[in-house]
């Protein structure tokens, strides 16, 4: 054993993530799964914060009860009624 990183380390933890979160939420799809894993990350402090995907996974976060969202929301319509 040898401590190891890049790519090839992070793609088995992101997908046994991905699996956690599928179990967990099983409704939803990759497109949340990967918007949970990348909204809950945590912000490494050598690298920008608008790099993508320059983070650490957070399961534990990604976890939590649907407090992300997972996409903005625009198929919202008034069909009938009156708004108040």
């Amino acid at each position: 054993y040898a401590p190891m990183n890049g790519t090839s380390m992070a793609t088995p933890h992101i997908a046994g993530f991905s699996a956690l979160l599928k179990q967990e939420y099983p409704e939803i799809g990759p497109e949340e799964i990967r918007a949970r894993l990348m909204n809950t990350a945590d912000i490494m402090d050598r690298y920008s914060v608008y790099e993508v995907g320059a983070g650490q996974a957070n399961i534990a976060k990604a976890l939590e009860v649907d407090c992300y969202a997972t996409a903005p929301v625009d198929d919202i319509y008034l069909v009938s009624g009156n708004v108040s």
